[in-house]
């Protein structure tokens, strides 16, 4: 028992290092760049993560939830559809070089295989039990960054070039893993097209949750400027980071266990007891953060800009709800019910739609009490929903 108790402690250390050496990366750059700048590599981020959703297809999580024994062949069917859906979006990428698309955007855009191949092979690792290699291939993209950074002024650039690194990295990688696997590549067969439709409905509640995200930058960008971006993107990632942090050295654990489970109810009660966790750390978070979050914002980030506590605490609590709707997708996903889930991120993206189609507001303060009120109404349509599935399935469980 002290034995599975303590392999389960190293687990989420090495699950967690990525987190800290993507904090320490972000907060190099800011330091070293400025809010400007790191405001445009989170735009290019938060975009490049919608083109991984798509391209990456939620292999990741079939990975994860699947026996150890399965992990060489739901990689395999990863790639495959990771083929295909790129060979898919090949031509778009061709018609926007020759509708004079600027080159660097393209190469963003071709550069988000980088982002889902990482995801596939760090969840593979993870479900093999390789630890070493799940901390090294989620860590190794944001270091190259840092260090590009220190000798290219263009954030775009940057981007480009840290990523292309990475695939080169990461292709090499896959050649050791698969030349041993006698896997035949029929891309476009009847079993992969079957395959990427049992993945349509996670990878588009998957994108418009990353959606909701990124057009919230987007439109604080286009209303209030890259620097409100900067200062919108640190804040969530400092204030955000022990709730990634938890999420992500947690959920993991959460998912193999839901996948040993049987009945619907056992399996939402097990995220609802992260749930509980996930607000007990927010609290502690707001009430640290209405104290001395200014002070710990402009330590970290070498920034003279002061926040009122009203801004801060809106974008906290944004982080907080949002990362509440986010990690709620693959639970949906397990109960099969990702309808819902699906109606409620499209309710956010009406709601950044009307600000952005408003012509009220380019002040920081009111665009962020907007978001945490739009992302607010969108959580408690979920709380209501999980309240009533957790009912539905109690009673079922009990008959």
């Amino acid at each position: 028992m002290n034995q599975k108790l303590y392999s389960v402690d190293i687990r989420k250390i090495f699950i967690a290092i990525p987190l800290v050496i993507i904090f320490l990366s972000n907060i190099f750059i800011t330091q070293i760049k400025g809010l400007a700048f790191i405001g445009e590599i989170a735009v290019i981020a938060g975009l490049s993560s919608l083109g991984a959703i798509f391209i990456g297809h939620r292999a990741d999580v079939e990975i994860l939830a699947n026996e150890v024994d399965d992990a060489i062949a739901n990689l395999c069917n990863g790639l495959k559809g990771m083929i295909a859906l790129t060979v898919t979006a090949t031509p778009f990428l061709i018609a926007a070089y020759y509708l004079q698309v600027n080159m660097m955007y393209i190469s963003i855009a071709a550069l988000t295989c980088a982002l889902a191949l990482n995801d596939m092979l760090s969840s593979f690792f993870l479900r093999r039990g390789n630890l070493y290699s799940y901390s090294i291939l989620r860590s190794f993209p944001s270091i190259i960054l840092a260090i590009i950074v220190i000798f290219m002024q263009s954030p775009e650039l940057s981007w480009i070039f840290s990523y292309l690194i990475s695939l080169i990295i990461l292709l090499l990688i896959i050649y050791v893993q698969l030349r041993s696997a006698e896997i035949p590549f029929k891309l476009l067969s009847i079993n992969t097209i079957r395959y990427l439709i049992g993945k349509l409905i996670p990878t588009i509640t998957a994108l418009i949750c990353a959606t909701g995200t990124v057009l919230w930058l987007i439109i604080i960008t286009n209303k209030a400027g890259t620097e409100a971006a900067g200062i919108w993107s640190n804040v969530y990632r400092i204030f955000s980071l022990p709730l990634i942090f938890l999420t992500a050295t947690y959920l993991p654990l959460v998912l193999l266990k839901m996948g040993d489970l049987k009945t619907p109810f056992q399996k939402i009660n097990e995220t609802n007891k992260f749930s509980v966790l996930f607000f007990f750390v927010s609290l502690v978070i707001l009430l640290i953060a209405s104290q001395w979050g200014s002070s710990i914002f402009s330590i970290l980030t070498g920034s003279n800009e002061f926040l009122v506590n009203s801004l801060l605490l809106s974008m906290i609590m944004f982080a907080v709800l949002k990362n509440f709707i986010g990690y709620h997708q693959s639970t949906f996903q397990v109960l099969k019910i990702d309808f819902i889930l699906f109606g409620i991120l499209i309710l956010e993206i009406i709601f950044a739609l009307l600000l952005f189609q408003s012509s009220e507001g380019s002040n920081l303060e009111y665009i962020a009490s907007y978001i945490f009120m739009s992302v607010g109404i969108c959580a408690l349509i979920l709380f209501l929903v999980i309240l009533s599935c957790t009912s539905k399935y109690f009673f079922n469980h009990s008959k």
